[in-house]
């Protein structure tokens, strides 16, 4: 029976390590770690982590509530390689290396007392944990199922979470004393941190990004960055895992070696600070993904002035979270959903689509978290992450998956994968929703109905854009002459270099918003009327500098309009914004021209025969294909000229299209 949340019964014989758990109370083991022991002639290092097991309930009875304290551990199991002893309830028990060398440093130190009252306060004092590696018996499949589904309630029920870094080396002392003086002036800038929510996000709840630096010019500052970018390259910062396991608890202390610790609140207001700065700093940020990845998380962690904070009203969807995530690694790919589930709120235990199960393949888990997401949020937001490469759907993961299912879920290849169009148009204005947040399963799970139109039929593509092609300032130089001066679009029907009819019917600045899919990451309007004589550094004046350099249609050889154009390039500092915009947006892309003239920048999967379409929930218009009779494959989202804000949707009625129903394999 339960005693306190505890099991009290006596054991008469020696039972097996691990015990079933009661499932209905969401019963956890948690381990009794022994202290150090005294010194010997045996160094401390040598001595054998003892401890027990104790079963807890996360659901006791009402007649006593309370849950046992224990403190849960966060760390990454491939840190140490291989396999160590411990002694688990007397008996010797091979447990990951890993996992050892967490119990050890955690366990409390020997102490005879003294006047060290820190030391004292832990004579004799056992340590309850928590710790996936040896809690859970991971040899059993349907244990490893139901613990790994209550991984949200074991890390919002600890008193607190004991983050492991690593062992320690020779800078980690600086790093953390650089955390602590990044620290102190957040809370001079913030009066205590009390408005940092405000600070960070201001009033539009857009990040914002500080002019003033931090002090590194000062004499006495402790800020080595030197350190801090080597503690911040620790694998724990690239696992999919600790984002809930930090995010949960409401306390926790990070430790990096015995000796270096920090409080986790302090560490993770600190990260989001260095990118607060980012703009002043001596290095690139955008270059230390665990950096940034630790400001990420502090959305979530600060449960006072973070995004995510409880006065800050933020829901955190699934669609969010698989976005804001996708760069943190698993090891186990259906991990990649399953790590994420303790921090939304979405009901996932509906139709039983988002119950851990590891028997499940990835395309099946993978294919239910998008389709969850999608039912959650009630629009196709996410259909903003599906791309495919030059390969079959779903093959990249190992298996056939839906060609709905978003890339997010598979570590992005940035040589041959665009980055994500940005999605401020309403392409679907005037379109009533398709009902996706009341959507039911169909027969066929890997069949997503939703309403739409269709706009027009692809007739030509052009050829994908590469590094090679937008990366230096040569390849850029041919690619806008080729676009904007000569209007070849370079696709199987223009071989022969002659200008294509629908780029001949657009304005010069009309193309250049299609090659950077209608974002120039400038927030002044461009305008599109007439002939432009806008200023120099306008996205207007980009577009003139490029057209006076290359030409005309009828004038100059090839190679000397693109020698003329890669001179405006480089004569033009100002022009830096709009040719980075390009290769944003079309690297890994390619342009395409519909039988209406639309011309557009689509998914690199595209071809001739495909149908540009809008769909009833989707800001973006997409690339589908028809494959087996009524049904359709989704290539990913595209840039339309002439489509992005209603215009096909609020046509005249001789003109409308009809809605009608796509069944999405």
């Amino acid at each position: 029976m339960l005693q306190n949340g505890e099991r009290d019964e006596p054991l008469t014989a020696p039972p097996p390590v691990y015990q079933p758990l009661n499932p209905l109370l969401k019963e956890i083991r948690v381990l009794v770690v022994k202290p150090e022991p005294p010194p010997s002639s045996t160094p401390p290092e040598i001595h054998q982590v003892e401890c027990s097991f104790r079963y807890i309930s996360l659901q006791p009875p009402n007649s006593d509530p309370s849950i046992p304290a224990y403190e849960a551990v966060s760390y990454v199991w491939s840190l140490v390689p291989g396999t160590a002893e411990i002694l688990l309830d007397g008996r010797p028990f091979t447990v990951p290396a890993a996992a050892e060398q967490v119990l050890r440093n955690m366990r409390f130190p020997y102490s005879s007392g003294g006047d060290d009252h820190e030391q004292a306060k832990h004579i004799d004092r056992e340590r309850i944990l928590w710790i996936d590696a040896i809690c859970i018996n991971q040899t059993d499949i349907p244990e490893r199922n139901h613990q790994v589904g209550l991984m949200g309630d074991v890390y919002s029920h600890c008193s607190a979470v004991l983050i492991w870094l690593g062992e320690a080396d020779s800078s980690t002392g600086a790093a953390i004393d650089s955390l602590n003086a990044i620290h102190d002036q957040l809370l001079a800038e913030t009066s205590n941190a009390t408005n940092l929510r405000e600070v960070l996000y201001g009033s539009t709840n857009i990040f914002q990004y500080s002019s003033t630096p931090l002090p590194i010019s000062d004499p006495t500052s402790k800020i080595n960055f030197t350190a801090l970018i080597k503690l911040f390259a620790r694998p724990w910062f690239t696992r999919r895992w600790v984002v809930q396991e930090s995010a949960l608890p409401r306390t926790g202390t990070i430790y990096c070696g015995r000796a270096n610790q920090i409080d986790m609140l302090k560490f993770f207001r600190a990260a989001v600070w260095i990118q607060h700065k980012q703009h002043t700093l001596p290095f690139d940020l955008d270059r230390e993904q665990g950096m940034l990845n630790a400001s990420y998380m502090s959305a979530h962690v600060d449960h006072q002035q973070g995004w995510f904070s409880e006065s800050g009203g933020q829901r955190r969807y699934l669609a969010d979270l698989f976005r804001y995530f996708c760069t943190f690694e698993v090891t186990e790919g259906r991990d990649r959903v399953y790590a994420l589930l303790g921090l939304s709120g979405f009901q996932r235990e509906l139709n039983g689509l988002l119950r851990v199960d590891y028997a499940r393949s990835l395309g099946e888990v993978l294919r239910d978290a998008t389709r969850c997401a999608i039912q959650e949020s009630g629009d196709l937001w996410l259909f903003r992450y599906v791309e495919h490469g030059t390969v079959e759907f779903g093959q990249r993961l190992g298996e056939r998956i839906p060609s709905w299912v978003p890339s997010l879920f598979r570590k992005a290849d940035g040589k041959l994968e665009p980055s994500y169009m940005r999605s401020a148009f309403r392409a679907n204005l005037g379109l009533e929703s398709g009902g996706l947040g009341g959507m039911d399963i169909d027969e066929d799970p890997d069949v997503l109905v939703v309403k739409g139109l269709v706009v027009d039929t692809v007739v030509d593509v052009g050829p994908v854009y590469r590094e090679k092609d937008l990366g230096n300032v040569e390849g850029l130089a041919k690619v806008l002459c080729y676009v904007l001066v000569r209007r070849v679009l370079g696709g199987s029907r223009t071989g022969n270099l002659e200008p294509d009819t629908a780029l001949v019917k657009l304005l010069p600045v009309e193309l250049g918003l299609v090659l950077v899919a209608g974002s120039t990451f400038d927030p002044r309007p461009v305008q599109t009327t007439g002939s432009s004589n806008g200023q120099e550094d306008t996205f207007e004046g980009f577009v003139q500098g490029v057209m006076n350099g290359g030409g005309n249609l009828q004038g100059l050889e090839d190679q000397d309009s693109e020698f003329r154009v890669k001179k405006v390039l480089e004569a033009n500092a100002s022009f830096s914004r709009y040719t980075w915009a390009i290769k944003y947006a079309a690297l890994n892309r390619r342009l395409f021209v519909t039988a209406g003239g639309f011309v557009g920048l689509g998914p690199q999967a595209m071809r001739e025969g495909d149908a540009l379409c809008i769909l009833s929930d989707s800001r973006l218009p997409m690339i589908l294909r028809r494959s087996a009779g009524e049904e359709w494959n989704v290539l990913g989202p595209c840039y339309a000229h002439g489509v992005m804000r209603g215009d096909v949707v609020k046509a005249s009625p001789g003109k409308a299209k009809e809605v009608v129903q796509f069944c999405l394999r």
